[in-house]
């Protein structure tokens, strides 16, 4: 009978069925698989994408208030800090100053050491209003001397000064002060330059500009005068110690 098909051709057909169920089976396992590797390797890209832009925004620096910027130093090189520059967690690169509460950091040579103490009064000028002199005194000096630059032989001390009164108007951070501390006050002395007098004698001698020494007695000297007690008089005109050898 043509409709009755032969057992042969029957097996061959439900071996080639089940291989080809099977081969689909392990396809979409297959399929599966990879798909969940990739959907792992996303979602580990994803979360690096996360951590790269928090990294990203904790770069950001958000000032807490409107203000003056002051760039940050250079631990090494002594310079302000410029694009490019390597930075680590805990260095200073920006500083947003309080205004109402001016302070001036002065350097203080190390062969000063122990003549400067905290309390002494200070006299402070900028540089760019020289005339104005603004009174102040020593809250501390560092108690270990610093490098003034890498490998250098020199040292100097840190000095915090604060101001009697702080002007607005004249003073902003960053800017050159020179600071003068008051060792000593005497009234009514005549001041003559340093330069004037022979501090190698005993005592001290100054040549008149027509050629004549005359002997000092002198109160205190500072880097660039000095008191005198005896000798001059208002008005006397010098030679330096270069101009007569």
């Amino acid at each position: 009978d043509p409709e009755i098909l032969r057992p042969g051709l029957s097996v061959r057909a439900e071996v080639a069925h089940a291989t080809a169920t099977a081969e689909h089976h392990a396809a979409l396992a297959g399929a599966r698989l990879e798909a969940q590797v990739k959907r792992i390797a996303f979602e580990k890209a994803e979360r690096k994408l996360v951590a790269a832009r928090e990294q990203l925004a904790s770069l950001d620096v958000h000032a807490p208030r409107d203000g003056v910027v002051l760039i940050g130093t250079h631990p090494w090189e002594g310079r302000k800090l410029k694009v490019g520059d390597n930075i680590w967690p805990g260095l200073t690169i920006v500083r947003l100053p309080d205004l109402s509460d001016m302070v001036v950091q002065a350097r203080l040579d190390d062969v000063d050491d122990g003549r400067i103490h905290a309390g002494m009064a200070v006299r402070c000028f900028v540089d760019a209003f020289a005339d104005r002199p603004l009174a102040g005194h020593i809250t501390a000096v560092s108690p270990v001397a610093q490098e003034v630059a890498q490998l250098s032989t020199r040292r100097y001390f840190t000095v915090r000064i604060e101001l009697d009164e702080a002007d607005p108007e004249i003073l902003r951070p960053g800017l050159s002060v020179r600071a003068e501390v008051i060792t000593r006050s005497i009234d009514d002395a005549l001041l003559v330059p340093r330069t004037a007098i022979d501090l190698l004698t005993q005592p001290p001698r100054a040549q008149r500009a027509a050629g004549t020494e005359v002997e000092l007695e002198l109160e205190a000297c500072d880097a660039q005068r000095c008191a005198v007690r005896s000798g001059l008089a208002e008005g006397d005109r010098l030679r330096t110690l270069e101009a007569h050898g």
